[in-house]
């Protein structure tokens, strides 16, 4: 059987031996001279698996730790709690309440401004909200712009956005209310175009530029996928 075996094999003339062995010899000298390198790159791509995971881990608790920070200002001792009736907030505070409100957004101005991620994002919005509280408008809208000029998704921006608009109106801030809401229309958002055209039309309507409220409302009235019945009621009103 072993014969037959043998008989099975193939079969190489001196020469062709000599190349075969030779071939081999240089993919051995290849391997021989190139290992290291081989082996730095393949300790390369393991460190950056092991660095990227890390680096992950490590957002995630840093975004943790800024929410964390930010709960314990809200939760402080002398922090007021916000009482709300039918989603309103009542904002009846005393001196030492209000001075505890704004000493808290400060600590929460503090922490956005230290951090990075998302994160800021919320700390920013936290604070502005916690200006508001305290009546604070000035403060509130600083905070807003930080967090509407900061570098994340379309929501979080848009969000930020419109909040501010809204607080330069309510301060009778209407011009800067309007050219804000221009200029995020203006940028084609993805998110939130419609709601910042309407709020646009309703700050024209209070300035008394009725034209430029129509010419708004016309230009949402004209898309024929998502219909408003806001919109159309506002024409009706205006018309």
């Amino acid at each position: 059987m072993a014969e037959e075996r043998d008989d099975l094999l193939p079969e190489f003339d001196d020469n062709e031996e000599d190349v075969l062995f030779q071939f081999r010899m240089k993919v051995y000298d290849l391997f021989m001279a190139h290992w290291k390198n081989l082996l730095i790159i393949s300790g390369i791509f393991l460190l950056i698996v092991l660095v990227q995971g890390l680096y992950t881990e490590y957002v995630q608790e840093e975004q943790r730790e800024i929410h964390r920070a930010l709960l314990e200002v809200k939760t402080g001792d002398n922090f007021p709690e916000e009482e709300m009736i039918g989603g309103i907030s009542l904002n009846f505070m005393t001196p030492d309440e209000l001075e505890a409100l704004k000493n808290g957004a400060l600590e929460m101005e503090k922490i956005a401004e230290k951090s990075k991620g998302v994160a800021v994002w919320f700390a920013w919005m936290e604070a502005a909200k916690t200006w508001e509280r305290a009546d604070s408008p000035d403060s509130q809208i600083v905070a807003l712009q930080k967090a509407a000029s900061l570098d994340v998704g379309d929501e979080l921006k848009s969000s930020a956005t419109l909040q501010l608009a809204n607080a330069y109106q309510e301060n009778e801030k209407g011009e800067q209310a309007i050219q804000t809401l221009e200029t995020f229309i203006a940028s084609s958002p993805a998110y939130g175009l419609e709601r910042a055209q309407i709020n646009l039309a309703l700050f024209y309507e209070e300035a008394g530029n009725i034209e430029k409220m129509k010419e708004v409302l016309q230009t949402i009235a004209q898309d024929p996928v998502a219909p408003n019945p806001e919109v159309a009621m506002l024409l009706e009103r205006v018309e």
